[in-house]
């Protein structure tokens, strides 16, 4: 197993920010082997309220917010990184701005936040404020849209339900698509979550095939790695995945209800989560979002959540009892 030294963040006790967020208090971070990072905080209840969520299915993060796709309210929702909701755009239709299961999201190299609107078998493409730009698609371009993402060139990649994946210039133009459905080296069934590396390549879900494929941005195949099981390193229908700056790959291991790190060559090192609705449990977890600051953020979403883990440092503003001021981690 690869191993490498870093620092690893336990999270203590928690406590309850107002009504729907909860971070860890205590958190005590050590220098050690591959451990899981740290609980910070979660928000969201079921529902359609601001804060709330109907299966949140996708998280980006940018310019200090955290954008969820909350999926079944077809809307866009955004929050600070401490969980704390700042504004919303959408509702369900078919013009543009509004979404048919918004279940991909991705932000641009200028802020832009790209979605997947599934239904609508299209993309929409916004400003970070949630004023619409422009969109692209169709049923002769997409069977589904499902997953984006937006490389440091700004080139716009999507995961299709077809068994494709294509590129896009940021005007909507296509320059490359590749693949088709099946098991076979190069072929795709249902690929999911997708996710642009620091070394220009891209890393697909290939979630019917439980594994994760790396590609060249022509669509030649660099690589792959996972199979389907239930043990470390194995994977059950990956759905989300996440490249941290040194190229490390972070993967929703859906069926498993757990999140899995691999080294940039597809090595296996640390897996954490578990059936359930407390810190660090999920229940049938989509996507997955990595801050400049290492916070990892998922979608969890049967309980219409997003946890963060590990990063930091995380500031939360005065509450309105007892006499702690600010907690810092």
């Amino acid at each position: 197993m690869p191993h490498s030294e870093h620092r690893v963040c336990a999270a203590g006790p928690s406590v309850r920010v107002g009504l729907a967020i909860s971070i860890a208090l205590g958190a005590v971070c050590v220098a050690g082997a591959d451990e899981p990072p740290g609980f910070y905080l979660q928000w969201g209840t079921r529902g359609t309220g601001e804060g709330q969520f109907e299966r949140p299915r996708a998280v980006a993060v940018g310019s200090g917010a955290v954008y969820v796709a909350d999926s079944d309210n077809h809307r866009i929702q955004v929050f600070d990184v401490r969980g704390r909701f700042e504004f919303q755009w959408g509702s369900w239709g078919t013009e543009p701005g509004r979404f048919d299961d918004p279940i991909g999201i991705a932000i641009g190299t200028h802020g832009e936040v790209y979605v997947a609107d599934r239904l609508n078998r299209r993309v929409q493409v916004f400003t970070a404020a949630g004023e619409f730009l422009l969109q692209w698609g169709g049923a002769s371009r997409f069977e589904a849209p499902l997953g984006i993402a937006v490389d440091s060139r700004g080139e716009v990649f999507v995961t299709d339900a077809g068994g494709t994946v294509s590129r896009f210039n940021a005007a909507g133009q296509l320059l490359v698509r590749w693949g088709s459905p099946g098991t076979g080296p190069g072929k795709l069934s249902r690929p999911w979550g997708i996710a642009a590396a620091p070394d220009g390549s891209l890393l697909v879900a290939d979630s019917g095939n439980h594994r994760i494929v790396r590609y060249d941005r022509e669509g030649r195949v660099l690589g792959a790695f996972g199979s389907a099981g239930s043990e470390v390193g194995s994977l059950l229908q990956p759905l989300g995945v996440a490249v941290d700056p040194t190229g490390n790959v972070f993967v929703v291991d859906q069926l498993n209800r757990r999140i899995q790190k691999f080294s940039s060559a597809g090595g296996s090192m640390l897996a954490w989560g578990r059936e359930g609705f407390g810190e660090n449990e999920f229940s049938r977890p989509y996507g997955i979002a990595i801050d400049p600051m290492g916070g990892i953020y998922v979608a969890d979403t049967a309980n219409f959540r997003i946890q963060r883990f590990g990063g930091g440092p995380v500031a939360i503003e005065p509450v309105t009892w007892g006499a702690v001021k600010h907690v810092y981690r």
